[in-house]
């Protein structure tokens, strides 16, 4: 597996390319990011910048990629804004996304870069207002990330 977020440096920019993350992307706008289609979020590349992608995910200029076993309680989950007219869960860990559900009924989608080691998330899960994306209890999830953390990764 490899991570779901790119993360380049080239001619004074540093570009970060992922699935969609609203927390992550409100992040990247406060530091000065901006969208760009072909090449994700742009930055200028300064020492901030890199410290907020070490802290998301793990990344440091160089650093290899691994994969990690994470209980599902160490991850955190979200209900977020309005999805084709409903809300949507989220489950998180630090900057890389796990899985969504875009509402009650619908199926959890499981990200790029990450897969179940053990439980699963069932068919369904909490209200039409507050859609759970909770796995089993005692499920971990496998998910590969960059291996330059120093310290615990940031929880939002």
């Amino acid at each position: 597996m490899t991570p779901q977020v790119t993360i380049t440096v080239d001619n004074g920019q540093i570009s970060v390319k992922g699935p969609y993350n609203e927390t992550c992307n409100k992040i990247y706008r406060e530091k000065g990011g901006k969208f760009d289609k072909a090449n994700g979020w742009v930055f200028e590349d300064k020492d901030y910048i890199r410290e907020m992608l070490g802290l998301l995910f793990g990344w440091t200029e160089g650093c290899g990629t691994k994969e990690i076993s994470v209980r599902a309680a160490d991850c955190g989950h979200k209900i977020l804004s309005k999805y084709m007219g409903g809300n949507y869960a989220v489950l998180h860990y630090s900057g890389y996304l796990i899985a969504t559900r875009n509402g009650r009924d619908a199926k959890a989608r499981i990200a790029p870069g990450v897969a179940l080691e053990k439980g699963e998330f069932p068919s369904c899960g909490g209200s039409v207002k507050n859609p759970a994306c909770y796995p089993d209890a005692g499920a971990v999830i496998r998910i590969a990330v960059y291996d330059g953390w120093k310290g615990k990764p940031w929880q939002h």
